[in-house]
Protein backbone atom coordinates (compact mmCIF):
# COMPACT_ATOMS: atom_id res chain seq x y z
CA UNK A 1 0.00 0.00 0.00
CA UNK A 2 1.50 3.36 -1.05
CA UNK A 3 1.89 6.28 1.32
CA UNK A 4 -0.85 8.24 -0.46
CA UNK A 5 -3.32 5.35 -0.26
CA UNK A 6 -2.49 4.76 3.38
CA UNK A 7 -2.96 8.44 4.21
CA UNK A 8 -6.26 8.36 2.36
CA UNK A 9 -7.50 5.37 4.34
CA UNK A 10 -6.48 6.87 7.65
CA UNK A 11 -8.21 10.18 6.96
CA UNK A 12 -11.39 8.39 5.95
CA UNK A 13 -11.20 6.13 8.99
CA UNK A 14 -10.99 9.09 11.36
CA UNK A 15 -14.08 10.69 9.79
CA UNK A 16 -16.10 7.51 9.85
CA UNK A 17 -15.06 6.66 13.39
CA UNK A 18 -16.23 10.03 14.72
CA UNK A 19 -19.70 10.00 13.15
CA UNK A 20 -21.08 6.81 14.76
CA UNK A 21 -19.68 7.91 18.12
CA UNK A 22 -21.44 11.27 18.08
CA UNK A 23 -24.61 10.54 16.14
CA UNK A 24 -27.61 10.50 18.42
CA UNK A 25 -26.05 12.54 21.20
CA UNK A 26 -28.24 15.36 22.41
CA UNK A 27 -26.52 18.72 23.02
CA UNK A 28 -25.05 19.29 26.44
CA UNK A 29 -26.52 22.00 28.63
CA UNK A 30 -23.81 24.41 29.65
CA UNK A 31 -23.56 24.95 33.40
CA UNK A 32 -23.54 28.75 33.23
CA UNK A 33 -26.12 29.38 30.51
CA UNK A 34 -28.23 28.01 27.70
CA UNK A 35 -26.43 25.81 25.20
CA UNK A 36 -27.13 25.86 21.47
CA UNK A 37 -30.14 23.93 20.11
CA UNK A 38 -31.70 24.02 23.61
CA UNK A 39 -35.28 25.29 23.78
CA UNK A 40 -36.09 28.47 25.70
CA UNK A 41 -39.83 28.64 26.35
CA UNK A 42 -41.83 31.06 28.40
CA UNK A 43 -44.65 33.52 28.86
CA UNK A 44 -44.27 37.21 29.70
CA UNK A 45 -46.81 39.78 30.83
CA UNK A 46 -47.06 43.13 29.00
CA UNK A 47 -43.89 45.17 29.51
CA UNK A 48 -42.00 42.27 31.10
CA UNK A 49 -38.63 40.97 29.90
CA UNK A 50 -36.33 38.04 30.52
CA UNK A 51 -32.62 37.66 29.72
CA UNK A 52 -31.01 34.32 28.90
CA UNK A 53 -27.22 33.92 29.17
CA UNK A 54 -25.98 31.91 26.20
CA UNK A 55 -23.14 29.48 26.84
CA UNK A 56 -21.93 27.18 24.08
CA UNK A 57 -20.76 24.01 25.85
CA UNK A 58 -17.62 23.67 23.70
CA UNK A 59 -16.24 27.16 24.31
CA UNK A 60 -16.97 30.83 23.66
CA UNK A 61 -18.95 31.93 20.65
CA UNK A 62 -16.56 33.08 17.92
CA UNK A 63 -16.35 36.20 15.80
CA UNK A 64 -17.58 35.54 12.27
CA UNK A 65 -19.71 32.50 13.08
CA UNK A 66 -23.18 32.64 11.58
CA UNK A 67 -25.54 32.91 14.56
CA UNK A 68 -29.14 31.84 14.07
CA UNK A 69 -32.02 32.76 16.37
CA UNK A 70 -34.81 30.28 15.67
CA UNK A 71 -38.29 29.85 17.06
CA UNK A 72 -41.88 30.91 17.14
CA UNK A 73 -43.98 33.58 18.80
CA UNK A 74 -47.25 31.85 19.66
CA UNK A 75 -49.05 34.94 20.97
CA UNK A 76 -48.10 38.59 21.30
CA UNK A 77 -45.20 40.64 19.96
CA UNK A 78 -41.55 40.14 20.96
CA UNK A 79 -38.51 42.39 20.92
CA UNK A 80 -35.49 40.08 20.74
CA UNK A 81 -32.06 41.57 21.46
CA UNK A 82 -28.75 39.75 21.17
CA UNK A 83 -26.42 41.46 23.66
CA UNK A 84 -22.73 41.18 22.84
CA UNK A 85 -19.73 40.55 25.12
CA UNK A 86 -19.27 44.31 25.62
CA UNK A 87 -22.85 44.73 26.86
CA UNK A 88 -24.12 46.54 23.76
CA UNK A 89 -26.75 45.16 21.35
CA UNK A 90 -25.23 43.04 18.57
CA UNK A 91 -28.61 42.56 16.86
CA UNK A 92 -32.28 43.28 17.37
CA UNK A 93 -35.34 41.63 15.85
CA UNK A 94 -39.06 42.21 16.36
CA UNK A 95 -41.13 39.07 15.84
CA UNK A 96 -44.88 38.89 15.55
CA UNK A 97 -46.98 35.83 16.28
CA UNK A 98 -46.81 33.28 13.47
CA UNK A 99 -48.21 29.88 12.58
CA UNK A 100 -44.76 28.33 12.03
CA UNK A 101 -41.18 28.79 13.24
CA UNK A 102 -38.88 31.36 11.63
CA UNK A 103 -35.27 32.43 11.98
CA UNK A 104 -32.96 35.40 11.67
CA UNK A 105 -29.20 35.53 11.82
CA UNK A 106 -25.99 37.51 11.70
CA UNK A 107 -22.24 37.03 11.73
CA UNK A 108 -21.12 37.39 15.33
CA UNK A 109 -19.08 40.61 15.74
CA UNK A 110 -16.74 39.40 18.50
CA UNK A 111 -15.58 36.39 20.50
CA UNK A 112 -17.12 35.94 23.91
CA UNK A 113 -20.30 35.45 25.91
CA UNK A 114 -23.66 36.66 24.58
CA UNK A 115 -27.09 37.11 26.12
CA UNK A 116 -30.54 37.03 24.60
CA UNK A 117 -33.10 39.49 25.95
CA UNK A 118 -36.76 38.67 25.30
CA UNK A 119 -39.20 41.54 25.91
CA UNK A 120 -42.96 41.70 25.53
CA UNK A 121 -43.65 44.61 23.16
CA UNK A 122 -47.46 44.33 23.18
CA UNK A 123 -50.37 44.95 25.54
CA UNK A 124 -51.22 41.24 25.69
CA UNK A 125 -49.34 38.22 26.99
CA UNK A 126 -46.29 37.00 25.08
CA UNK A 127 -45.77 33.25 24.67
CA UNK A 128 -42.69 32.02 22.84
CA UNK A 129 -40.44 29.08 21.96
CA UNK A 130 -36.86 29.95 20.97
CA UNK A 131 -33.42 28.44 20.54
CA UNK A 132 -30.15 29.43 18.91
CA UNK A 133 -27.50 27.73 16.84
CA UNK A 134 -24.21 28.80 15.31
CA UNK A 135 -21.94 27.60 12.53
CA UNK A 136 -19.46 25.82 14.78
CA UNK A 137 -17.43 22.85 13.57
CA UNK A 138 -19.80 20.38 15.24
CA UNK A 139 -20.46 17.27 13.17
CA UNK A 140 -23.63 16.24 14.98
CA UNK A 141 -26.41 18.26 16.59
CA UNK A 142 -30.08 18.00 17.37
CA UNK A 143 -32.86 19.80 15.53
CA UNK A 144 -35.09 20.51 18.53
CA UNK A 145 -38.11 22.11 16.83
CA UNK A 146 -40.08 20.96 13.81
CA UNK A 147 -39.73 23.64 11.17
CA UNK A 148 -36.54 25.01 12.71
CA UNK A 149 -33.02 25.18 11.31
CA UNK A 150 -29.52 24.10 12.33
CA UNK A 151 -26.21 25.22 10.83
CA UNK A 152 -23.04 23.47 9.71
CA UNK A 153 -19.97 24.92 8.02
CA UNK A 154 -17.05 23.76 5.91
CA UNK A 155 -14.25 24.98 3.65
CA UNK A 156 -13.24 24.14 0.11
CA UNK A 157 -11.15 25.74 -2.61
CA UNK A 158 -12.89 27.45 -5.53
CA UNK A 159 -13.77 25.02 -8.29
CA UNK A 160 -13.73 21.95 -6.06
CA UNK A 161 -16.71 19.63 -6.13
CA UNK A 162 -18.01 19.23 -2.58
CA UNK A 163 -19.98 16.22 -1.46
CA UNK A 164 -21.66 16.34 1.95
CA UNK A 165 -23.56 13.61 3.74
CA UNK A 166 -26.24 13.95 6.38
CA UNK A 167 -27.24 11.03 8.58
CA UNK A 168 -30.76 11.86 9.74
CA UNK A 169 -32.92 10.26 12.40
CA UNK A 170 -35.91 8.24 11.16
CA UNK A 171 -39.14 10.11 10.56
CA UNK A 172 -37.33 13.36 9.76
CA UNK A 173 -37.49 15.25 6.49
CA UNK A 174 -35.17 18.17 5.80
CA UNK A 175 -34.23 20.62 3.08
CA UNK A 176 -30.76 22.11 2.63
CA UNK A 177 -29.41 25.44 1.44
CA UNK A 178 -25.74 26.16 0.77
CA UNK A 179 -24.65 29.77 1.26
CA UNK A 180 -21.58 32.02 1.32
CA UNK A 181 -21.36 35.30 3.17
CA UNK A 182 -21.23 38.17 0.69
CA UNK A 183 -21.03 41.22 3.02
CA UNK A 184 -19.15 41.89 6.23
CA UNK A 185 -22.19 42.52 8.44
CA UNK A 186 -23.45 39.02 7.78
CA UNK A 187 -27.15 39.69 8.34
CA UNK A 188 -29.26 36.82 7.07
CA UNK A 189 -30.48 36.67 4.32
CA UNK A 190 -29.37 39.98 2.74
CA UNK A 191 -25.63 39.49 3.27
CA UNK A 192 -25.48 35.91 1.98
CA UNK A 193 -25.72 34.33 -1.43
CA UNK A 194 -26.98 30.86 -2.22
CA UNK A 195 -25.17 28.44 -4.52
CA UNK A 196 -26.90 25.70 -6.54
CA UNK A 197 -26.83 22.32 -4.82
CA UNK A 198 -28.37 18.93 -5.50
CA UNK A 199 -29.74 16.69 -2.76
CA UNK A 200 -30.67 13.03 -2.92
CA UNK A 201 -31.41 10.13 -0.58
CA UNK A 202 -28.51 7.64 -0.61
CA UNK A 203 -29.62 5.16 2.01
CA UNK A 204 -32.76 4.18 3.84
CA UNK A 205 -32.17 2.12 6.98
CA UNK A 206 -35.62 1.36 8.34
CA UNK A 207 -36.09 2.71 11.84
CA UNK A 208 -32.39 3.49 12.39
CA UNK A 209 -31.53 6.48 10.19
CA UNK A 210 -31.33 7.59 6.59
CA UNK A 211 -28.56 9.28 4.66
CA UNK A 212 -28.86 12.28 2.36
CA UNK A 213 -26.11 13.54 0.06
CA UNK A 214 -25.63 17.14 -1.05
CA UNK A 215 -23.35 18.12 -3.95
CA UNK A 216 -22.23 21.56 -5.10
CA UNK A 217 -19.25 23.33 -6.60
CA UNK A 218 -17.31 25.64 -4.29
CA UNK A 219 -16.73 29.11 -5.74
CA UNK A 220 -14.94 30.83 -2.85
CA UNK A 221 -12.16 30.03 -0.35
CA UNK A 222 -14.37 31.46 2.40
CA UNK A 223 -16.39 29.16 4.66
CA UNK A 224 -19.62 27.81 3.24
CA UNK A 225 -22.70 27.25 5.37
CA UNK A 226 -25.14 24.36 5.23
CA UNK A 227 -28.52 25.51 6.47
CA UNK A 228 -30.61 22.48 7.40
CA UNK A 229 -34.32 23.21 7.68
CA UNK A 230 -36.59 20.66 9.29
CA UNK A 231 -39.66 19.87 7.20
CA UNK A 232 -40.96 17.07 9.38
CA UNK A 233 -40.05 15.73 12.81
CA UNK A 234 -37.18 16.45 15.18
CA UNK A 235 -34.00 14.55 15.94
CA UNK A 236 -30.27 14.34 15.36
CA UNK A 237 -28.45 15.25 12.16
CA UNK A 238 -24.81 14.22 11.61
CA UNK A 239 -22.67 15.88 8.97
CA UNK A 240 -19.51 15.10 7.04
CA UNK A 241 -18.17 16.78 3.90
CA UNK A 242 -15.52 15.91 1.34
CA UNK A 243 -14.04 18.33 -1.15
CA UNK A 244 -12.23 17.09 -4.24
CA UNK A 245 -8.53 17.88 -4.39
CA UNK A 246 -6.12 18.90 -7.09
CA UNK A 247 -4.86 16.51 -9.74
CA UNK A 248 -1.78 15.55 -7.69
CA UNK A 249 -3.85 13.89 -4.98
CA UNK A 250 -7.03 11.85 -5.34
CA UNK A 251 -10.12 12.80 -3.34
CA UNK A 252 -11.14 10.88 -0.26
CA UNK A 253 -13.34 7.93 -1.14
CA UNK A 254 -17.00 8.68 -0.49
CA UNK A 255 -19.08 6.97 2.16
CA UNK A 256 -20.41 3.66 0.93
CA UNK A 257 -24.22 3.47 0.72
CA UNK A 258 -24.42 0.21 2.65
CA UNK A 259 -24.88 2.12 5.89
CA UNK A 260 -23.30 2.50 9.29
CA UNK A 261 -22.22 -1.13 9.65
CA UNK A 262 -19.94 -0.76 6.63
CA UNK A 263 -18.65 2.55 7.97
CA UNK A 264 -17.84 0.97 11.33
CA UNK A 265 -16.01 -1.88 9.66
CA UNK A 266 -13.94 0.51 7.56
CA UNK A 267 -13.21 2.68 10.59
CA UNK A 268 -12.05 -0.37 12.55
CA UNK A 269 -9.81 -1.43 9.69
CA UNK A 270 -8.34 2.06 9.45
CA UNK A 271 -7.71 2.13 13.20
CA UNK A 272 -5.87 -1.19 12.95
CA UNK A 273 -3.75 0.10 10.08
CA UNK A 274 -2.96 3.23 12.08
CA UNK A 275 -1.86 1.13 15.05
CA UNK A 276 0.41 -1.01 12.88
CA UNK A 277 1.95 2.06 11.23
CA UNK A 278 2.58 3.62 14.64
CA UNK A 279 4.29 0.46 15.94
CA UNK A 280 6.46 0.20 12.86
CA UNK A 281 7.46 3.84 13.24
CA UNK A 282 8.38 3.34 16.90
CA UNK A 283 10.48 0.30 16.05
CA UNK A 284 12.36 2.22 13.36
CA UNK A 285 12.98 5.11 15.74
CA UNK A 286 14.22 2.73 18.41
CA UNK A 287 16.68 1.16 15.99
CA UNK A 288 18.01 4.59 15.00
CA UNK A 289 18.53 5.57 18.62
CA UNK A 290 20.23 2.31 19.64
CA UNK A 291 24.05 2.50 19.70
Amino acid sequence: MGHRSLRLLLRLGVVLAIIPALAGLSPARASDGIDHVTLMQGELAPGAAHTYPLAFSEGPLRRGWLFALVGQIHTGLADLTLVGPDGTPAAHWRWEASAAPRWDGLALPADGAYRLRVENAAASALRYTLYYDQSCFCISKKLPLEGGVILFRGNAQPGQQVESWLAIDPGMEVSVQVAYRSAAAGHWPDDYRLVPATMQTDTQSGDTYHQESISFTADSPDPYYLIIEGRKGTGTVSFVAQAGTDASQPPIARLAPEGRSAALALAAAAALVALIVSLVGLLRLRRRLMP
